[in-house]
């Protein structure tokens, strides 16, 4: 038998079938069309590209998810370093943290001078004054702007409580320009600090203080007068184990 005489024979059984109530032939090729058409859109959407700041903001917070839920099945019974872990007052476990935040530090030129320190459990990023003020001033350069910008994105996925507080030196201040006193000062780079945070989108809630020089006495002694002058000159950004319940 020929192909055309094939072809003939499947199309008179599909007439007598749409004949007989089977449904019009022309079905078929509509729904294979929908399928078509369907399969065509699927492609689309999977080759469409995410929303970069929506896709980071998705990520970090599945890699807390995993560090605040993921369970040790390498021991039979749970160490106590394990079962802190899943308290719920607790926020991204510093150790952690701060490997994100040196790896976000490296690629951002003013960030790279800060100074990032572990203090008794808690993270302590050290902003120096000279490189994110003006001098005398509470007023941020446009770098040190930026700088803020691009660590908004990461503290914006935090749970953990984030204090501010600004320090300056013992140098008295002459009371001729807009703060009469190093506190006064000291307060107002917190401040500022936490104001362009917020316009960077930073959300979450901030204490934020004014220590002036009274913690100056704690710097090294035995560096040279001017460095730990430049060191007291700074704005800390601490964060805390303890999830901020505000």
């Amino acid at each position: 038998m020929t192909a055309s005489q094939i072809r003939d024979r499947a199309n008179t059984a599909g007439t007598r079938r749409a004949r007989a109530g089977g449904g019009p032939v022309w079905l078929v090729t509509f729904v294979d069309l929908i399928s078509l058409l369907l399969a065509f859109f699927v492609m689309i959407f999977s080759m469409s590209s995410l929303s970069s700041p929506d896709w980071k903001a998705f990520t970090a917070a599945m890699n807390k998810a995993e560090i605040k839920t993921s369970v040790d099945t390498t021991q039979s019974a749970p160490t106590a370093t394990s079962a802190e872990a899943y308290r719920p007052d607790r926020g991204v476990n510093v150790q952690y943290l701060r490997r994100i935040l040196e790896s976000g530090m490296a690629r951002e030129t003013t960030l790279a001078l800060a100074v990032l320190k572990e203090v008794d459990g808690k993270l302590v990023l050290s902003l120096p004054g000279n490189l994110f003020f003006r001098s005398g001033t509470a007023e941020i350069v446009a770098s040190g702007d930026a700088a803020l910008f691009a660590l908004a994105e990461t503290l914006s996925n935090l749970d953990n409580r984030i204090d501010l507080i600004g320090h300056t030196d013992p140098e008295p201040l002459s009371g001729q320009g807009a703060f009469k006193s190093n506190w006064e000062l000291s307060l107002a780079r917190a401040a500022a600090v936490a104001d362009s945070l917020a316009l960077a989108g930073y959300r979450k809630p901030l204490t934020v203080r004014g220590l002036g020089d009274a913690w100056f006495e704690s710097l090294d002694a035995g560096l040279p007068l001017e460095q730990r002058y430049r060191r007291a000159r700074r704005v800390d950004l601490i964060i805390h184990r303890e999830s901020d319940a505000r």
